[in-house]
C-alpha cells in the first residue's frame, strides 16, 4: 500500500482532529519509506498488520465477522493473514480460543508471553493433536523446478521436516 508523500487532499483525517502537518509528521516517522516518486508506504509489512489487527478489535467487530475476514470458505486461514491472526490472537480471547481449535501453528507465530495457563494446554494440545492426526497445515517454502527461486506452498506439517 502506498500513500501519497505530497497532497492538499487529507479530508478524511480532518474528522479525527488531526492536521495536514500531523499526517506530515507521522510520514516523515521511520515508519514509512519512499516507494519513489510522490508514493510513501510502511516500511516494514508487520506495521500495517499490527495496526489491521487492532483496528479489528478496537472497533469491537465481531469475532465471526474477523474470522469471515482470516479464513477462507474453503477452509483454512488465508496465509497472507497470518501474521494479522497471530496479532488478533494477542488482543481478543475470543479469536483466540478459535484460532487454538482451528489454526494452531500460527498462533507460535503470535505473543504467547500474556497467556494464561489454561490456554497454553489448550494450544499444546491442538498442536499434539494436530500432529498425531497429520491436520496441522501451514504454508512451507518449497525449490521452485529452476532451484534458485522459492515460492509459498500450503502442504500438510510434518515434524519430521524439521529433523
Amino acid at each position: 500500500m502506498a500513500f501519497p508523500k505530497k497532497t492538499s487532499r487529507f479530508r478524511f483525517w480532518r474528522g479525527g482532529g488531526a492536521t495536514e502537518d500531523h499526517v506530515r509528521e507521522v510520514l516523515d516517522t521511520g515508519l514509512f519509506t519512499s516507494r519513489g516518486g510522490e508514493l510513501m508506504g510502511w516500511a516494514h509489512q508487520s506495521f500495517a498488520e499490527f495496526l489491521a489487527a487492532r483496528y479489528l478489535v478496537e472497533k469491537k467487530v465481531s469475532p465471526e465477522n474477523v474470522l469471515k475476514i482470516l479464513l477462507h470458505p474453503s477452509g483454512g486461514l488465508v496465509p497472507q493473514l497470518g501474521v494479522v491472526a497471530a496479532w488478533i490472537e494477542s488482543l481478543s480471547k475470543q479469536i483466540r480460543d478459535v484460532l487454538i481449535a482451528s489454526e494452531p501453528l500460527v498462533l507460535l507465530r503470535g505473543d504467547l508471553i500474556g497467556w494464561g495457563g489454561s490456554d497454553l494446554a489448550a494450544l499444546t494440545t491442538s498442536l499434539l493433536t494436530g500432529f498425531k492426526h497429520q491436520t496441522l497445515r501451514d504454508f512451507i517454502p518449497v525449490p521452485t523446478t529452476d532451484g534458485r527461486v522459492w515460492r509459498r506452498s500450503s502442504a500438510t506439517f510434518d515434524p519430521a521436516d524439521l529433523l
